[in-house]
């Protein structure tokens, strides 16, 4: 099977992650929305009786010094937030004259009607302010981070719960590849359930189980930096007579090391490889309380050094406002939790859902993923076998018998049945001579058979044209039938394997119920994302049980639903009625 990850635990993390769409947080701020809130803030400050519209506030500015004889003067207008960041690009302060420069709401070129705000005092807030808003933006990406919108989970909270899912599930997670081996999974789950320092050392006193966090300290263009690696944990057990060195990353997943120093030398080769640091040192930290929060604060704190990074190259290659907003609202999104080798894997998969997939609500797209990511792994515990796995569907199973019998009547005939047709006529109107030729394949006529339907009117031809054997007549495809009896033997056929057989049955049971209770809501979501009618959400929640009773001798399996629906076997197809049960013997 093919994987969507070159590293084994993406599934787990990819899961985790997507649960950020089903909270309400606020807005991610803007560096553009930053900036112009800054001001807004600053200029009320000065003039608290300025009543206007600020979103539409601009500084007009002549496109000539001096009136044109019989020309009035013209200005053009500027976005005060762009003025303001295109000062931090070029560290250069701006120049506003009283008299010459406005500040207006009015955008009529001709005749700018200018506010009662002093250009002196004007300039003043936007070169005060300028130099700063890099640290303005981060100080609001921090805000953002720590907000709780109406009592809500913070982000920071929620990127600290990410942490302990993709921790814990990756120690629960069966059938990786490579095998995690147990005494490594206990490790992770210790680490998952007691993130808490204290806590830890009470529980594991014979073989102590530590969480550090890797403080980094080097030089970046001749200046001392020190950080923590972002999202890196490792964490190490004492055995009698060995160590256990785990490094865990969301971008990475588990990694198992020789030695705490294999470890070191690997993450500062990684360091290398996408920061301009040299001269590098490394030292353990092991946090004290929840170990779990001090690790989602280094990805904060990575994307906060990132906007620095930024506003540096954009002041040295005189970037344009456009571009400078634009890299940093990038810099400012989700974190990079997948490799550059990962990510044509994540891009190919969205670039192949169905449209109803990406019109539906992120709730619904929420609930799409995690069900999807347990038939993922549903499907390799099972190694891709259904309930069904060796029956044939009907039509295989007619076709089967058909050639078989055929083969027995007439060795090497070499009849392909594919291209036989069964002409099956019909009287419509016995007063007028009105026919219906109705034209089936052999399969079609073999299971539809009306018993006892008369020779003469059917007939037996090639699709192709060809002549059809001298012995394939009408009267032998009616007794072939006859004798066939497919109905009857496929019903034995499923007896065998879903009646008979008690080791097969309890197979099959536990697959049909691990199937059903997975496909099921996956169908009532594609049915709602369609706009078309489907059963209630709980109605799709089915949850299988094995009763302990007994029909004839047999043990009877019943299945239930969790809310208020369920399948009734009724003469002819299934119907849905309301708080019944589907009850089946064996």
């Amino acid at each position: 099977m093919k994987t969507l990850s070159t590293t084994p635990d993406a599934m787990i993390r990819y899961s985790a992650l997507s649960s950020f769409a089903g909270h309400s947080f606020a807005l991610r701020p803007t560096f553009q929305g930053v900036v112009a809130s800054w001001f807004k803030q600053a200029l009320q400050d000065k003039y608290p009786a300025l009543n206007v519209d600020f979103t539409q506030l601009a500084i007009a500015e002549p496109l000539s010094h001096e009136n044109s004889p019989g020309m009035p003067r013209r200005y053009r207008f500027m976005a005060v937030a762009d003025v303001m960041i295109q000062c931090f690009i070029d560290s250069t302060p701006v120049v506003l004259i009283q008299g010459v420069h406005r500040l207006s709401v009015d955008k009529n070129e001709l005749s700018a009607h200018p506010l009662a705000v002093n250009m002196a005092e004007l300039q003043s807030i936007i070169n005060d302010h300028s130099g700063l808003l890099i640290a303005a933006y981060q100080q609001a990406l921090a805000e953002f981070w720590s907000d709780r919108q109406n009592g809500s989970l913070a982000p920071l909270q929620w990127l600290s719960e990410v942490l302990r899912m993709a921790l814990g599930g990756a120690a629960l997670m069966q059938n990786r590849v490579p095998a995690l081996p147990a005494d490594q999974a206990v490790v992770l789950a210790v680490v998952a359930s007691f993130p808490d320092r204290d806590n830890r050392a009470r529980g594991t006193l014979e073989t102590p189980v530590h969480a550090y966090l890797v403080n980094i300290d080097g030089t970046e263009n001749n200046v001392r930096r020190r950080f923590q690696l972002p999202g890196v944990v490792l964490i190490t057990r004492q055995m009698p007579d060995h160590l256990i060195v785990l490094g865990y990353s969301l971008e990475h997943g588990v990694e198992s090391f020789s030695s705490v120093q294999a470890f070191a030398t690997c993450m500062l080769t990684r360091v290398l490889q996408v920061a301009p640091v040299r001269l590098l040192s490394w030292s353990l930290h092991e946090p004290e309380g929840d170990f779990i929060t001090g690790l989602a604060r280094t990805l904060l704190d990575q994307q906060l050094r990132n906007m620095v990074r930024v506003g540096q190259a954009a002041q040295a290659g005189k970037w344009s406002v456009g571009r400078l907003e634009q890299v940093l609202d990038e810099a400012a999104a989700m974190f990079p939790f997948f490799s550059e080798q990962e990510r044509p894997h994540l891009e190919n998969v969205i670039s192949v859902l169905p449209e109803w997939l990406k019109q539906a609500s992120s709730v619904d797209q929420l609930d799409y993923s995690r069900l999807m990511s347990a038939e993922v792994i549903w499907q390799r515990q099972t190694r891709g076998r259904t309930f069904l796995d060796g029956i044939d569907a009907l039509p295989v199973y007619a076709e089967k018998m058909i050639r078989q019998r055929i083969e027995r009547d007439h060795p090497r005939s070499g009849l392909d049945i594919s291209h036989i047709e069964i002409h099956d006529v019909g009287v419509e109107n016995l007063q007028l001579p009105v026919f219906s030729d109705d034209v089936l394949s052999f399969v079609e006529f073999v299971l539809g058979y009306r018993g006892g339907w008369p020779v003469g009117l059917i007939a037996v031809k090639d699709r192709t044209g060809a002549p059809v054997p001298d012995w394939l007549t009408s009267g032998y495809v009616k007794s072939l039938v006859d004798e066939l009896d497919v109905g009857v033997g496929y019903i034995a056929l499923l007896k065998g394997y879903l009646v008979d057989d008690d080791k097969q049955v309890m197979q099959r049971e536990a697959l049909y119920a691990a199937q059903l209770r997975i496909q099921l809501p996956l169908l009532a979501l594609e049915k709602k994302s369609g706009g078309k009618p489907v059963l209630p959400r709980r109605a799709c929640m089915w949850s299988p049980r094995s009763c302990a009773t007994t029909r004839n001798g047999r043990s009877a399996m019943t299945m239930c639903a969790c809310g208020p629906w369920a399948f009734t076997p009724m003469k002819g197809p299934e119907l849905i009625r309301r708080r019944t049960c589907l009850s089946s013997a064996r």
